[in-house]
């Protein structure tokens, strides 16, 4: 059975979550949304940032990749 949280879960994706995939702190999310490194976000009430999960995986997969490569160089 599905809930509406189970729904929400599978469908839109938050910056607290974001930044636990990448190993990144919600600032960084926030400096990625604002210079373009991910897409225009859904905003409620001016102080929650989710995305639709489905738009945003091809951003986050290029930028952990790109992360990667630069945590291994040090």
């Amino acid at each position: 059975m599905d809930t509406h949280q189970s729904t929400f879960e599978k469908n839109y994706i938050t910056s607290i979550e974001i930044g636990q995939i990448l190993s990144v702190p919600r600032a960084t999310i926030a400096f990625g949304k604002n210079n373009g490194k991910l897409p225009n976000p859904i905003e409620i009430a001016g102080k929650i940032t989710i995305w639709e999960r489905e738009s945003i995986m091809p951003f986050i997969t290029s930028w952990k990749e790109s992360l990667e490569k630069r945590r291994t160089k040090k």
